[in-house]
């Protein structure tokens, strides 16, 4: 998966939103704890799986495989929901 260059965190209202930068709509709020920024990051930088995703994560994180899996889904589940992938 990859993040369109046209998707953007941006804040309004004190909150942190994805907002789509072509047609300025706000796609659903971007309330990522460092891991999902993490993954946020990496996904708009280059296609990735969810392999390389728990790879990279493991990598960069002191986190267990169950946890850092449980990270992954949810960050997946919400750009599903919001139409980002």
């Amino acid at each position: 998966m990859r993040i369109s260059e046209n998707f953007k965190i941006e804040k309004v209202d004190g909150h942190s939103v994805i907002v789509d930068s072509v047609s300025g709509k706000i796609c659903g709020t971007a309330d990522f704890n460092e891991i999902k920024m993490f993954l946020w990051k990496l996904s708009k930088s280059r296609e990735v799986t969810k392999a390389q995703m728990l790879d990279e994560t493991l990598s960069s994180f002191d986190i267990s495989t169950v946890l850092a899996l449980g990270e992954i889904d949810y960050f997946i589940k919400k750009m599903k929901e919001y139409g980002i992938i």
